[in-house]
């Protein structure tokens, strides 16, 4: 689990489901007039410790972004800040 990234997951039946998600959008992949809708079951993990991070070679940078700044950043897609409100909401905490 995590190769992309180099995350070794010790126990992944403590990944938390988060419920059922829909995410809409106006164009699709295949034709910019065609709306899509996707239906997503997102999953939590808490780590004991932050897991350091490998890049490979489909990335050029990552950095760590606190669920606050996710919450709160117009620079995060929206969906990515109703993820990170939701933690936030149910005391999931990212320190």
């Amino acid at each position: 689990m995590g190769s992309e990234l180099g995350i070794s997951i010790e126990d992944p039946i403590r990944f938390n489901l988060m419920g059922v998600w829909d995410h809409f959008y106006e164009n699709s992949v295949t034709d910019e007039n065609v709306s899509t809708h996707y239906v997503n079951l997102p999953h939590y993990y808490v780590f004991k410790e932050k897991p350091k991070l490998f890049i490979d070679h489909q990335h050029d940078d990552l950095s760590w972004f606190g669920l606050d700044q996710v919450a709160g950043g117009d620079g995060f897609h929206r969906y990515m800040r109703n993820y990170a409100s939701w933690l936030i909401n149910e005391g999931i905490n990212n320190d």
